[in-house]
């Protein structure tokens, strides 16, 4: 079947049309989560790759796109997401707050999380049974505090010392905040293909830093 193009002429005139089609966002994935006493408990939710499968087709059809990607703002890390309206160019920008979290996984997680809690925020979609969304919010946050120290973690490269030395390099040359959001991609990418925790906490905070001080002397 072709695809029906429904003509909006603003942001505003979008998500109506948009709410009018909206689709039923179901909840097809189930976590897990153990419990120091007992058997632990479940709960279902919709996941990222569910809800953008169902959304973005009928957002398209009215002119709408949504971006969102991780980066440091006020010398906070958050996540940045638009909601944008490609015939009238209107767009709605925010900022979700990331956890500072050690563990480059669980902050995935978050990143995940943040990503499509935005998307229905901005769109007004909700899967069903939406308090299960409240405990997958929970079951998403960071333990920031210290942890134990371990007796042995992974071992640095050579590559990895190398690749450390010019983002540290590049960071105390970083004049900008873009400069140090493209140096934090850097390391995002580079945390997926295997850099260790510590290194990448260690560059992270070096660009935080960074960041403060480039505001404080604006």
């Amino acid at each position: 079947m072709a695809e029906t193009t429904t003509e909006t002429q603003s942001l505003a005139a979008a998500l109506v049309a948009l709410q009018a089609k909206m689709p039923r966002i179901t909840k097809g994935e189930t976590a897990k989560v153990p419990t120091k006493n007992g058997p632990g408990y479940s709960y279902r939710y919709a996941d990222l790759a569910s809800i953008s499968a169902q959304l973005m087709p009928v957002m398209s059809e009215v002119g709408l796109a949504f971006t969102a990607r991780p980066t440091i703002h006020d010398g906070r890390f958050v996540l940045a997401y638009s909601l944008v309206h490609s015939p009238s160019k209107e767009r709605e920008d925010g900022f979700y707050p990331l956890p500072d979290g050690s563990n480059p996984q669980a902050v995935g997680s978050a990143i995940t999380y943040a990503r499509r809690y935005c998307l229905l925020a901005v769109t007004g979609a909700a899967p069903d049974d939406e308090d299960d969304d409240a405990q997958a919010a929970r079951d998403t946050k960071v333990d920031t505090r210290r942890q134990p120290a371990q007796e042995s973690g992974p071992r640095i490269t050579d590559e990895e010392r190398r690749f450390a030395t010019q983002v540290i390099a590049q960071i105390e040359k970083a004049k900008t905040t873009d400069q140090l959001n493209k140096l934090f991609q850097q390391v995002s990418a580079a945390t997926e293909e295997g850099l260790t925790e510590a290194t990448a906490t260690n560059l992270t905070n070096r660009m935080k830093a960074k960041a403060k001080a480039l505001e404080a002397a604006a």
